[in-house]
């Protein structure tokens, strides 16, 4: 046939001789080169094909449709005949069908069901560069096909934006590049930095918007994060005279019923153009006809997982240099281009090279069940591009475990086979499976809370974190829900159907029932139920399964549940924020995970009380469903507990009697100053890491501070200095006997020892006492009649000799009727003041 004259046309002889020789190749083609239509087309009547079919796999439905369609355009036929695709819930293909286009998910599928693919000849996987999760899963899966069952299967890589070597290294050294070069026609960059006077997104984007309007003609594609985003700039841009005459207004993405997401791709009338607002979706694969001009705001949304909370959650990131350049070639397929980017050009030479393989941060749950069921329950056997992490590979695997998916050794049980046919997250098929148990009502509740879910439906449906509320909006098709959303609530109840029937089958002693909405939740995240904290300050937080918080909304309704069902949270904080979640009650949690409540001796330290609490919990992972005092615990353990208990509030909370203080700073001292002796360590710090041993004994029977420090530390303390204690009145003696025969109390607390004593007392005494065998003099604080300190000294014979005139003037002043001896050497001490007589 005659192909058009695109960029990726003239390379399309080399492609199908390399692919004659080789079974792997990499083309690398601009956006817009045709490679999506044309690459297949090319393909299809090559010898080594043998009349077999070529799959090629798109990252998104709407991409699939729209090349399906395209490429039947281009043989003369209906979309089914010679070219066919298949989505989820969605099939057009016939017995004819050559070239099948399905989303990337789907080659798992048929995979997982026919290893061989032996109607297959050829695997293209196009847009590549994207790293979805689904995508890295087929390739391994299709490179370990080729290594064992099929050497004869080509594969072929597609993308604008490739890294060669990263994909080279994975497909094999030596594997043949064929590269497109040339964009259809040059595009110009205008840099238009946020600027604060806009302070939301959408209206950076709808200004933005306006100023292409002014001055370009041609039609617009503006990208945005999300949903959310595109709805607010469309309000922006809808009101009077936002946008010039002749303008028409188009969103475009993944949850906008079919027909709106034609409009957006066709032509205009005559006479008019069009501002598509897109998600990431218009990237690639996609034509959307009459873009000349791309207004980029340079963040995307994708869900990440993260292994510390075992949660998803959806966050807006910037874009890297790979996909930026994929949305500016979108502006280069009829004639010159513009793309404003709505970054200042600082910041586009900060932008990372490439997108980080979606593997790294998804959850993985899907991909361990499938590779379960592949036979690699590890997945250490598969020639992965990226490795998946470990740690969300094991969370995964738990979670599996838990809906009884897979069993202890890991491999897939019967139930784990029933919920890979479903072709969605084996949390919501476990759910409606289980929900099937209970009849048709509880089916059909399941089937519509599943596709909201996981068609991402729940956002546009409820205005309320009650998933009770999207159930009855769900089901009662939405009195005031707008019209958008009530296609999509149709599109749901044709997927309910599609579901039932597939699994509509006799089930012994059914009920007819209703399952509410925490019911259904429980069923699909067993490991988000969460209950209530206990103290009144906690209103609205709650203990989840997996040992985080989480809290609701400020004046909740849901706060008044004990327990709750949580099935999406924001991982903003410690305590996520819940953002849909239900009701439950706690005999529903009962019947359904009774058997996995787990009872457990538990002693801990309770904070509050400062006591140990001795009881045994019965727990629901780690969420306390009941507790109740455990007669005769362990002492030891006991003891372990109240030690460290101890340690928390602060070793000195116990009974530090006078005597006690004293003793460890004589022991302190003499540790410094004779090591030789090896007296123990006394500091609060190693009495307090080895509470148990000198203290333990002296504890039996105390549960609670109060009564820990009811006890006095001195016998303890004594006991654990040992063989060392009985000398320390010789080398630390507690008094100081003067002349006077008065014994003075020494003070060791300081680094020098002191003793305060009245002047009068020290008469007679020569030489300064010193301590631990001589080797420190002892600080004598020296007082006058009144007890007032009149000098300070640690060299007495000193003071004696060169200070004491002086003092002895002042206090013969002052004290006039009591001896003041000219040489107190000599002179005999008193311990009472003696008034002189009159003069």
């Amino acid at each position: 046939m005659l192909f058009p004259a695109y960029p990726v046309t003239e390379v399309l002889p080399r492609l199908c001789e390399v692919l004659g020789k080789h079974t792997a190749a990499i083309l690398k083609a601009p956006a817009g080169s045709g490679k999506t239509t044309l690459v297949p087309l090319a393909l299809l009547n090559e010898p080594w094909l043998a009349g077999r079919k070529i799959l090629l796999l798109e990252p998104r439905r709407m991409a699939a449709r729209a090349a399906a369609w395209r490429m039947a355009e281009l043989l003369g036929e209906q979309t089914g005949e010679t070219v066919g695709y298949q989505v989820r819930m969605e099939r057009c293909a016939t017995s004819k069908t050559r070239i099948l286009v399905l989303t990337e998910g789907l080659l798992t599928r048929r995979l997982l069901d026919d290893p061989e693919l032996a109607d297959v000849g050829a695997i293209l996987f196009d847009e590549f560069h994207e790293r979805s999760l689904q995508a890295d899963f087929g390739l391994a899966l299709a490179l370990d096909v080729r290594r064992a069952l099929r050497p004869d299967l080509r594969l072929l890589i597609m993308s604008a934006t490739l890294h060669i070597p990263d994909v080279s290294r994975f497909l094999g050294e030596g594997t043949p590049i064929v590269e497109a070069s040339g964009r259809l026609y040059p595009v110009e960059t205008i840099f238009l930095p946020l600027r604060t006077r806009f302070p939301r997104l959408a209206e950076q984007v709808a200004a933005g918007i306006r100023r292409a309007c002014a001055e370009h003609d041609g039609s617009i594609l503006a990208f945005l994060p999300g949903e959310g985003e595109i709805r607010a700039c469309a309000e922006i841009l809808s009101a009077p005279h936002s946008l010039p005459d002749g303008v028409d207004l188009r969103p475009l993405y993944a949850a906008l019923p079919r027909a709106r997401q034609d409009e957006a791709l066709r032509p205009c009338a005559a006479g008019r153009r069009k501002v598509v607002l897109a998600t990431s979706i218009a990237e690639s694969s996609l034509t959307i006809e009459g873009i000349s001009c791309v207004v980029d705001s340079g963040f995307a949304r994708v869900s990440r997982f993260s292994p510390a909370t075992g949660m998803s959650h959806l966050e807006t990131i910037r874009i890297s240099r790979d996909r930026a350049d994929q949305r500016t070639g979108r502006a280069g397929r009829l004639g010159n281009g513009f793309c404003y980017r709505l970054w200042s050009e600082e910041e586009d030479r900060r932008l990372s090279p490439v997108a980080q393989p979606e593997i790294l941060s998804a959850d993985l749950a899907d991909l361990v069940l499938a590779c379960a069921d592949w036979g690699d329950s590890s997945g250490k056997s598969l020639p992965w591009p990226t490795m998946p992490p470990q740690m969300a590979w094991n969370q995964a695997t738990e979670l599996l475990r838990l809906l009884g998916a897979l069993d202890e050794s890991g491999s897939v049980t019967p139930h784990g086979h029933a919920l890979l046919r479903f072709g969605m997250h084996p949390r919501l098929s476990h759910t409606i499976l289980s929900a099937s148990a209970q009849g048709d009502g509880s089916l059909h509740t399941a089937c519509l809370l599943a596709a909201a879910l996981s068609e991402g439906a729940g956002a546009g449906l409820r205005g309320s974190t009650n998933a009770e509320v999207l159930l009855l909006e769900l089901e009662e098709g939405g009195r005031d829900i707008p019209p958008a959303v009530r296609a999509r609530v149709r599109e749901l109840a044709r997927l309910w159907e599609q579901t039932a029937a597939r699994i509509r089958t006799p089930v012994a002693h059914r009920e007819n029932r209703r399952c509410g909405a925490g019911e259904l939740l429980a069923y699909a995240y067993p490991d988000r139920i969460a209950r209530r904290r206990g103290l009144a300050r906690d209103q609205g937080r709650y203990q989840l399964f997996g040992g985080r918080g989480a809290k609701l909304p400020p004046n909740d309704g849901l706060a008044q549940s004990e327990w709750i069902v949580v099935a999406e949270i924001e991982d903003s904080d410690a305590d996520g924020t819940v953002r849909l979640a239900a009701g439950i009650s706690a005999e529903s949690v009962l019947r359904l995970y009774g058997d996995s409540f787990t009872k457990k001796e538990v002693l801990m330290w309770n904070p509050r009380l400062l006591r140990v609490d001795v009881v045994e919990r019965e727990c629901l992972g780690a969420i306390t469903v009941r507790e109740r005092p455990l007669k005769d615990p362990d002492f030891e353990q006991v003891l372990s507990c109240l030690c460290q208990g101890i340690r928390t509030e602060g070793i000195r909370r116990l009974q530090w009697s006078r005597g006690a203080c004293e003793l460890q700073a004589r022991a302190l001292f003499l540790r410094k100053w004779l090591p030789e002796e090896e007296i123990p360590d006394l500091t609060d710090e190693a009495l307090a890491a080895d509470l148990e041993n000198w203290l333990g004994s002296y504890l039996y029977g105390c549960t609670t501070l109060a009564q820990a420090a009811e006890i006095d530390l001195l016998p303890a303390l004594t006991a654990r200095l040992g063989a060392v204690y009985p000398h320390f009145d010789e080398w630390a003696p507690t008094h100081l006997t003067v002349p006077s025969g008065s014994r003075i109390r020494i003070d060791y607390s300081s680094e020098q020892p002191s003793a305060s004593v009245r002047i009068q007392e020290t008469f007679g005494m020569r030489e300064t006492p010193r301590v631990a065998r001589g080797k420190v003099p002892v600080l004598l604080q020296l007082l006058s009649p009144a007890q007032r300190p009149v000098q300070i000294t640690s060299d007495l014979a000193s003071f004696w000799r060169e200070g004491y005139q002086a003092v002895r003037k002042e206090l013969r002043g002052r004290y006039p009727r009591h001896e003041w001896p000219e040489d107190p050497t000599f002179a005999q001490a008193t311990r009472r003041a003696k008034p002189r007589g009159p003069r």
